[in-house]
């Protein structure tokens, strides 16, 4: 099936809503099982430490789900990736609060995050799919509609703790409610002859090689932890430094987090239409450069209300980042779509998991805000490395159809849209 990629056709505005329909789905369900961590925790008798070993089965199920998802992308094509781990996301959801025990809820961690990773990773791919055929930037909005997901999957979450609801009975609810919708949604996501006009290699190399991997890949990479180290210590421990570090109520303390979410899902809704008025490097430059800077004022001050104003800037200020480096990864020239963006969902979940370790480790040294200035740093070298993001090929189309490489570099003025009568 050949795609018009000179505009935006009927079939394609479809899989824009469609992918970013399940895109909300997927964070739902995920933020839909961490809000009854607390009831799993107590009708297991589990201690934290026991909790916390538990969890490590969030950290093998990624490993070896995302290559392996990688490979069945480029292998059978992303739409087919994207309905699979969606099924086997929302019939995951569940198992966690039918566990028995510790060795059991391990496992069901394990199966239900190796799902929901996978699924992430092949909604990348059919985000840059879906991109390269539609006639203006959109893949941030489709990063605005998970975060917008899993806020919904919280709140949902905490009304049915807060009504007693029991964990699989609310689990099984979302999951069979989540399933409907996605398989509804998903039929609406182009074909996989799509994928073909996107990734030019062979179907047979699924992903990257040893040369490739030397490359912009592993600056996108580096890029891709920076950025979610960050995110991952704001979301663990904004609430601890505002209570314990900054000697604010437990009511403010949250707010923290909410705050830093809610700006961030707001900055991707606009992410696409800044990027492509000054262009995707100079837009997540100068905004992560702000954030840095704004959060090393705010430490200084010491304030819980300027820490929340800091977290916010921070927020936004990384808005644009991981949607722009999944982005990349899908159109570097002579890596594989799939295998390029799952390398670096890889790198992404390694800083997910060093990001709350490595910022209790510096706390511990240097104090809770020695290790938010730190983190600061982390979000000056992610601006620092920005420029990685000029690599990508520049077959994807603007709204004003200058090639998007030019306009990433900030070489390129992008032009405006020209409106009859004004």
């Amino acid at each position: 099936m050949k795609l018009d990629t000179s505009r935006a056709t009927p079939r394609v505005r479809h899989a824009r809503r469609a992918i970013t329909l399940t895109s909300f789905i997927h964070s739902a369900v995920y933020t839909s099982w961490v809000a009854r961590i607390p009831q799993v925790q107590d009708a297991l008798g589990l201690s934290t430490a026991e909790l916390s070993e538990a969890f490590l089965g969030l950290t093998f199920g990624p490993l070896l789900s995302i290559p392996l998802v990688g490979w069945a992308t480029h292998r059978y094509g992303s739409r087919v990736a994207v309905r699979l781990t969606l099924l086997a996301s929302c019939v995951t959801l569940g198992l966690p609060a039918l566990a028995g025990n510790l060795a059991t809820l391990f496992v069901c961690l394990a199966l239900f995050s190796a799902a929901t990773a996978g699924l992430s990773m092949a909604l990348n791919a059919h985000g840059v799919t879906v991109q390269a055929h539609y006639r203006r930037p959109m893949f941030a909005t489709v990063h605005a509609a998970n975060s917008f997901g899993g806020v919904l999957g919280s709140v949902a979450g905490a009304i049915a703790a807060a009504a007693s609801v029991p964990p699989a009975t609310h689990l099984g609810c979302a999951a069979a409610l989540c399933t409907v919708v996605g398989i509804v949604s998903t039929r609406w996501l182009l074909p996989g002859a799509s994928d073909r006009g996107v990734d030019r290699r062979p179907r047979g190399l699924s992903l990257p090689d040893r040369q490739t991997l030397t490359g912009p890949l592993l600056g996108l990479g580096m890029l891709a932890l920076c950025v979610i180290v960050v995110e991952s210590a704001v979301t663990n421990w904004s609430a601890i430094y505002l209570s314990d570090g900054l000697g604010a109520g437990t009511a403010v303390a949250s707010a923290g987090f909410i705050v830093f979410a809610s700006a961030m899902a707001t900055g991707r809704m606009f992410a696409d239409r800044v990027g492509a008025r000054f262009g995707t490097v100079r837009t997540v430059r100068t905004a992560a450069t702000v954030a840095a800077l704004t959060l090393i004022t705010t430490v200084t001050i010491g304030h819980p209300v300027a820490a929340i104003i800091g977290l916010a800037v921070l927020g936004a200020g990384l808005s644009a980042l991981v949607p722009a480096t999944m982005r990349a990864a899908g159109e570097l020239p002579d890596v594989p779509r799939a295998g390029g963006i799952a390398a670096v969902s890889t790198a992404g979940y390694l800083g997910g998991l060093a990001g709350p370790a490595s910022f209790g480790f510096t706390a511990g040294v240097v104090g809770l805000s020695g290790a938010f200035a730190g983190m600061a740093l982390l979000v000056l070298l992610a601006a620092g490395l920005a420029g990685i993001l000029a690599v990508a090929r520049a077959s994807v189309p603007t709204a004003g159809g200058v090639p998007e490489q030019q306009i990433r570099a900030g070489n390129v003025e992008p032009p405006r849209e020209h409106h009859p009568g004004r």
